[in-house]
């Protein structure tokens, strides 16, 4: 009888191994200035830095490995943040890949994130890093491909033309049209899976805003679903149109191929399990034995 419970104890604790019971999450924190390191090159699969002092950190939050590679002309620059994340909406694990552009008014800013989250103890484990950096493809671009898409040469004339749409079916949605006689940007969030939803509508502040671009794509490991999501928010007359959005999505060139991150991390918790359970048989047999005797 007790041998029985302890293997059916096992069982349970492998089945634990991936949800997670209490409140918080202990998560790696590594490196200067609370997870956050920076460095002024670019990051790649032959320059990854160790992590050997890292710290464990108690939080509500979700765990995260992240890259950030960034620039201003080009990307010349590379961040890498493990620790826990505050700016997190899904309550799955996933891997996301993200390009952002924010141009105009004298200042120019381009990022690409490749992004980790995970809900166990300890998941952003350092040794991932290569590992994440493995699984994705990354395609930086220069300003000048994308500036002209959004950002006008000169300032606009109010009310500037937009394209206006909204197939939104969340009722709390924020797809709200401003007076079209005082358009002063045009915004479209684009959210696709299985269906697509689109927002295309005007803003009227603040004036001449710097335009904005963010494409990305995410993996969710609950549901096993890729979705891919777009913002725009851009100033050049006509520029949240279906024929300027095609053109800059034609830039995001980012790719994640989660079957090589998934099936090296699924494996080690499969072993993981297996060790335990073997463990259980051979105790349930010495047991056995030991009542022969």
């Amino acid at each position: 009888m007790v041998a029985k419970l302890f293997i059916f104890s096992v069982v349970i604790l492998c089945i634990l191994n991936k949800i997670k019971i209490s409140s918080t999450l202990d998560c790696y924190q590594c490196g200067v200035n609370s997870g956050y390191n920076e460095y002024p090159y670019i990051i790649t699969l032959d320059n990854i830095p160790e992590f050997k002092n890292c710290t464990v950190v108690s939080t509500d939050e979700p765990c995260t490995i992240q890259f950030r590679f960034q620039g201003a002309y080009q990307i010349n620059a590379t961040t890498i943040v493990i620790s826990d994340e505050t700016e997190h909406y899904y309550n799955s694990s996933l891997i996301r890949t993200t390009v952002s552009y924010s141009g105009g008014m004298g200042q120019d800013s381009i990022d690409h994130e490749l992004e980790y989250f995970c809900y166990e103890d300890k998941c952003n484990d350092p040794k991932k890093l290569k590992l994440l950096l493995q699984s994705a493809t990354v395609e930086p671009f220069t300003k000048d491909q994308i500036k002209w898409l959004i950002v006008p040469t000169s300032p606009p004339s109010i009310p500037i033309p937009c394209m206006h749409h909204n197939n939104w079916t969340s009722l709390d949605s924020d797809c709200i049209d401003e007076d079209v006689e005082v358009c002063q940007s045009c915004n479209t969030d684009i959210v696709g899976s299985i269906t697509t939803q689109v927002c295309a509508v005007c803003s009227y502040g603040p004036l001449f805003a710097n335009s904005y671009y963010d494409v990305s794509q995410q993996f969710l490991y609950g549901n096993r679903d890729r979705v891919r999501q777009l913002h725009v928010q851009c100033t050049v007359p006509n520029c949240n149109t279906i024929a300027s959005i095609e053109g800059i999505k034609k830039l995001y060139k980012n790719e994640i191929d989660v079957k090589i991150f998934l099936n090296e991390t699924t494996s080690r918790a499969i072993i993981k399990c297996k060790s335990i359970s073997v463990i259980a048989i051979l105790f349930w047999t010495l047991l056995v034995r030991f009542k022969m005797e």
